[in-house]
């Protein structure tokens, strides 16, 4: 039970356990997806070669998935896969009038290196060894460019505000290098960071662009970079992200912690009040399981889990066996009562007599013969007699009950001993006009280690008890004979016989039977004491019986018996 117990707590936390690690995996899975998801869609020149190829499927032609087409429009961007072979774009998304549908060699050698001149930001990716794909995105700063015409269209109010909203920049700088103007320059940006020998330096920090203007100056535009952009809205994402899943995470433990509660105080916890509950039943002498007011199944029964069945049942089987014992002790009570007041009344009746004879003999006015006076002591002998052996079966139960009762064991020859208690049996006035036969059906003798004195008893309580309920027609038979290891000795008459109470209550104390309409005389105790003897002997008794055919008694003792 403790080791069932045990194993099933272990393997309810490692399964708890199992689950934790599961949701967490999930949650850091979820959270990867949405952040590639969020990072994608934000900058879509952070996808890697392994998103690019599961997203493309190539074939008999190139096809995109729904999910990088949603990418690409999000970006307000366009997609094409070219043949580098010969310049040639196999398919395209989002493509606009101005973007080619051929390059040439020098062309994306260029869009390789980095040199590429367009309109367009580019990233490409190879999908092999023939296929590129690349993905163009509009330039901010490029775009504002276009709309600068001359200088006046920089110091207009429109275009400033245009490009505060940007969060842009311009520097115009002379043909000496030298900064001639300048609208929101941010404190970082100096003259060696966008301009080094009159040529325009890259920057991650700022998409920058520049053009000639007139006097052989040169303008310089900046806007922040669409990766500075990302980075800040991602930093925001980011942290939006883990503390909603965190919270996600967070709620699926309790949730998961609530339902394991739930579900331990409902498989454990009701059982377990339930057998409680029973026991506690039992403690007050109610035998009986508690009332179904738990969890039951569609049968209307409660369920256990299986480590508790052997608990349920042994409750169950402890309750029958008191309900039994109940019911038996109440009969028994019930027998003793009976008993007591039949034997009250049996010692009454020759008590009563032995007064009455005490009190005409002590009278002075009356003289008795020697007959008369015979006759008395006749009578007063046989009810003392009586008493006398009421008191010695009622002794005698007791020290068989408590085994105080020392048995002398000598090795007999059961049939002799047999044959001679038949025969003083059948002496006995009382007996002789009966039918009793013996049987030796045995091949050898069998040798026997029992005592006489009480051995008898048994035989003779047994042909007492055949001769006392039927009638001197009635034919008794003893048989001895053996199988095996064991020898048998049985009493058989084809008299009255016994119903089903009777036969059931023979060998139990204060029983006298209801199966003949005699007086019913005697202790009660006759066969209960013949049973004790038996099993002093290490033997079995077992009777069959049935009315109106006749009684088999049967002895069975193990011939292994040392």
């Amino acid at each position: 039970m403790r080791n069932k117990l045990t194993s099933q707590f272990i393997f309810q936390h490692i399964f708890f356990l199992i689950l934790c690690i599961i949701l967490i995996g999930v949650f850091f899975f979820y959270l990867y997806q949405t952040l590639t998801q969020q990072e994608y869609n934000s900058d879509f020149t952070r996808a890697n070669n392994d998103y690019i190829e599961s997203n493309i499927t190539i074939g008999n032609q190139v096809e995109f998935s729904e999910k990088i087409k949603e990418n690409i429009r999000q970006n307000n961007g366009w997609l094409q896969v070219i043949n580098v072979d010969d310049g040639r774009v196999v398919n395209s998304l989002e493509t606009s009038d101005n973007v080619q549908a051929l390059y040439s060699m020098s062309d994306l050698v260029n869009i390789k290196s980095g040199d590429f001149q367009s309109s367009y930001k580019y990233k490409y990716w190879m999908l092999n060894e023939n296929l590129m794909t690349l993905y163009g995105y509009p330039s901010t700063s490029e775009q504002l460019l276009d709309e600068v015409g001359n200088e006046e269209v920089l110091s207009s109010s429109s275009f400033q505000e245009k490009l505060q909203k940007q969060e842009g920049w311009y520097l115009i700088y002379n043909e000496t290098g030298d900064v001639e103007d300048r609208y929101n320059d941010p404190q970082n940006i100096s003259k060696g960071v966008v301009f080094s020998d009159k040529t325009p330096v890259s920057n991650n920090d700022y998409d920058i662009a520049t053009t000639h203007l007139s006097d052989n100056k040169i303008l310089v535009l900046g806007v922040p970079s669409e990766s500075l952009h990302t980075a800040k809205s991602l930093d925001n994402e980011l942290g939006v992200s883990v503390l909603v899943n965190l919270g996600i995470l967070l709620l699926c433990v309790i949730i998961s912690l609530v339902l394991l509660s739930y579900y331990h105080a409902r498989r454990w916890g009701i059982p377990i009040i339930y057998m409680l509950d029973w026991i506690e039943n039992l403690a007050n002498n109610q035998l009986e399981k508690p009332l179904d007011l738990y969890r039951t199944n569609k049968r209307g029964k409660i369920r256990f889990p299986r480590v508790f069945s052997t608990i349920h049942e042994s409750l169950g089987t402890l309750t029958h066996k008191l309900q039994e014992n109940k019911r038996h002790n109440e009969k028994l009570i019930q027998m003793r009562e009976d008993w007591i007041a039949g034997l009250s009344h049996d010692l009454k009746t020759p008590l009563s007599s032995m007064v009455g004879y005490a009190v005409l003999l002590k009278s002075p006015n009356y003289e008795w013969s020697a007959s008369e006076i015979q006759t008395i002591g006749n009578s007063l002998h046989s009810k003392g007699t009586y008493i006398q052996s009421l008191i010695e079966d009622l002794s005698l139960t007791y020290r068989l009950k408590y085994d105080s009762l020392p048995l002398q064991k000598e090795n007999l020859e059961v049939a002799s001993l047999l044959k001679e208690i038949i025969i003083e049996f059948l002496n006995h006035p009382d007996y002789s006009s009966y039918n009793v036969e013996f049987s030796d059906e045995t091949e050898n003798p069998i040798i026997f280690p029992m005592d006489a004195k009480w051995f008898k008893r048994i035989i003779g309580n047994l042909l007492a008890n055949a001769v006392k309920h039927n009638e001197t027609t009635t034919k008794i038979m003893v048989k001895l004979y053996s199988e095996k290891k064991e020898f048998h000795i049985s009493v058989e008459d084809n008299g009255v016989g016994m119903d089903e109470v009777t036969v059931e209550n023979l060998f139990t104390k204060y029983y006298r039977g209801t199966s003949t309409t005699i007086n019913q005389e005697g202790s009660g105790l006759g066969l209960a004491i013949t049973k004790q003897l038996v099993e002093a002997h290490n033997g079995k008794i077992e009777v069959i019986s049935k009315k109106g055919v006749g009684t088999r008694i049967k002895l069975t003792f193990s011939l292994l018996v040392s």
